[in-house]
């Protein structure tokens, strides 16, 4: 009939990785003649993240302030909140590594992989004409100097 176990699964475990679960398949004649159960473990893909050897990946929205001025962000990377510093002169596309916020990283203690943050910089759509006037001073300041 069937059985029902619980298993332990590590922090940190691989899409793909195999689980050995000791005397837990076949029943043999005797506990110590039982086989092995090997379990192969499927991660779900969680659409804000994903992870290869540099670590794990996240998409970030920040505002055109932040990105020209710098400053300071936040995002939710499961279940804990992480602040990250957004240089100044950031540009959209560009990749900012947080160390040892990522992923945990399989069979080592609290030793987690970097956050690496792929920014979009949002182009603010609520500007009054005051706003434009003064964009279109730095505009002015700029142009010929390209």
């Amino acid at each position: 009939g069937m059985k029902t176990i619980k298993v332990n699964i590590p922090a940190g475990i691989k899409n793909g990785q195999k689980l050995k679960l000791k005397g837990l398949g076949q029943r043999g004649q005797t506990e110590e003649l039982s086989g092995d159960l090997i379990m192969t473990i499927e991660v779900l893909n969680d659409n804000n993240f994903f992870i290869d050897n540099q670590g794990l990946h996240t998409v970030k929205n920040i505002n055109l302030y932040d990105a020209i001025l710098g400053g300071k962000d936040t995002l939710s990377c499961f279940n804990k909140t992480i602040t990250f510093t957004i240089p100044p002169s950031t540009t959209n596309g560009k990749v900012l590594r947080v160390k040892g916020k990522g992923f945990p990283i399989y069979k080592q203690k609290d030793k987690f992989s970097d956050l690496l943050i792929s920014i979009i910089v949002d182009i603010p759509t609520d500007l009054d004409l005051d706003d434009k006037a003064m964009i279109q001073k730095i505009k002015n300041k700029h142009d010929g100097t390209r």
